[in-house]
């Protein structure tokens, strides 16, 4: 199996399980977002229900876990909509991939072409016995 498959593999379980550990915490997310403002040197953060209202109240200090659950769910949202389209992408490569690699259209031609061609790399078999023909020297 070509190494690139194998990496395209890998990659798209890592996204697979990304994306479930965000939506897992997406859902356990307060409603609102927060807005982070610096002000004179100090820093302001004002809540909103959704993106659209013109309405924010003031977070006070003692409200910092909210700022902090609001913060990780906009990095948490984020992250999700990255993997959820990087996923989609490779998905499409894969099954690119899972049908054929330039590399192996050599081996899936008839032997009478093959001998007029020459291949991008040589075939694994021919590849095998070419090896086992050499004789070995010790040093």
């Amino acid at each position: 199996m070509n190494h690139l498959y194998e990496n395209l593999e890998d990659r798209m379980c890592k996204l697979k399980k990304i994306i479930k550990e965000k939506e897992k915490s997406l859902r356990k997310a307060p409603q609102g977002i927060v807005n982070v403002h610096s002000s004179r040197g100090r820093v302001q953060y004002y809540y909103k229900e959704n993106s659209s209202d013109k309405a924010r109240r003031y977070l006070k200090a003692n409200e910092k876990l909210l700022v902090k659950d609001l913060c990780q769910k906009d990095y948490d949202e984020k992250v999700l909509d990255t993997a959820q389209k990087e996923l989609k992408i490779l998905e499409k490569l894969h099954k690119i991939y899972r049908n054929k690699v330039c590399e192996e259209i050599f081996e899936t031609l008839n032997e009478h072409r093959q001998k007029f061609i020459v291949p991008l790399r040589i075939p694994d078999k021919e590849f095998i016995e070419k090896w086992e023909s050499e004789t070995y020297e010790r040093p």
